[in-house]
């Protein structure tokens, strides 16, 4: 651990002095490139020194998203990946090699980017236990019930009042129910003993009403009773005057 640190130190020192070095480069110069050039071989070489690797399935996936390595159909196609490296003057090692080591960068640094930090609380506590140093004694008191008097009844229950949610199990409740519909339920045909007693609870409802009716002769204001009888044009307390004598004869 030792020498990794003291090979980080020296990676940072040599970055440190590189990137003075080109703060003397001309405003228009490489210095920028140069200076991300250096930051970044230095990530992914101590990435590699912690046992930081990129596999080739990891590198062989990066290359074929590549918009650029995709043929006609969509897909990463070998000839348009090295034509493309042609007309760049590009080398696939060092294609490969670049990706390689830009995972190994992604691998270092988004955990950093995007790890959540602990509180301050948490922290000042986890550092005070490097720094503090703590001094005790301890004394051994053996465990044996020699000279203690076994608890009554008494205590006991107040001792289990006391802490009943320790010796209790959770509420459970258990439901079970069943679909019934008209599909799953075949009525029995009633019988003739049941259509019986059916229709003497409703008897009313089956019951003959008597009924009487009136006719009018077409083209004439007159109505004629049943019996033939003329009814002029009346009153309506005329007419229910005659109305309910024709009843009563007719009752008689």
């Amino acid at each position: 651990m030792a020498s990794d640190t003291i090979t980080f130190g020296i990676l940072l020192a040599g970055t440190a002095l590189l990137l003075g070095a080109l703060s003397y480069l001309p405003a228009l110069s490489l210095g920028p490139i140069v200076e991300q050039y250096i930051g970044a071989t230095v990530l992914s070489t101590w990435g590699k020194r912690h046992g930081l690797v990129a596999s080739e399935r990891l590198i062989g996936g990066e290359i074929a998203s590549i918009p650029a390595f995709h043929g006609p159909t969509g897909q990463f196609d070998q000839n348009t990946m090295n034509a493309v490296l042609a007309q760049r003057h590009m080398d696939f090692g060092r294609v490969h090699d670049d990706i390689g080591d830009d995972l190994i960068r992604r691998q270092l640094l988004t955990p950093i980017i995007t790890a959540t930090r602990a509180p301050d609380g948490l922290l000042r506590a986890y550092a005070q236990l490097v720094i503090d140093r703590r001094i005790g004694s301890i004394g051994l008191v053996p465990a044996k019930p020699d000279g203690i008097a076994a608890p009554t009844d008494q205590e006991i229950s107040e001792y289990y009042k006391g802490h009943i949610a320790r010796y209790s199990l959770p509420e459970r409740r258990a439901l079970r129910y069943a679909l019934i519909g008209p599909e799953t339920i075949t009525a029995p045909a009633p019988s003739e003993a049941e259509i019986a007693a059916q229709y003497k609870t409703d008897a009313a409802k089956y019951a003959a009403s008597e009924t009487r009716t009136t006719r009018e002769p077409p083209g004439t204001n007159a109505m004629l009773w049943p019996s033939g009888e003329k009814v002029s044009a009346l009153t309506p307390e005329d007419a229910f005057t005659s109305v309910a004598s024709v009843l009563s004869r007719r009752r008689t």
